[in-house]
């Protein structure tokens, strides 16, 4: 099972929950849209900041795994 990542409006609000393999829940991002009624717009803007984080976590996630790698690697040499 992998991280999805689920949204929800209300109002003027967006807001970005992450949900873990263990099913623990955590909102990750809330978002102040601007008026304007602009649906479009807003999931445009939505998709964007969802693709960055997803982009940002999976690279903070990497790195964790190879500093993981690192340590296992430098437990084994001593």
């Amino acid at each position: 099972m992998q991280v999805i990542f689920r949204g929800h409006k209300e109002g003027n609000k967006i807001s970005i929950k992450m949900i873990s393999p263990t099913g623990e829940q955590k909102t990750v991002i809330t978002m102040d849209m601007p008026q304007g009624e602009d649906w479009r717009a807003d999931m445009e803007c939505y998709d964007k900041v969802l693709s960055a984080y997803e982009e940002r976590l999976s690279k903070a996630l990497q790195l964790a795994q190879l500093q993981q790698a690192e340590e296992v690697e430098q437990s084994e040499q001593e």
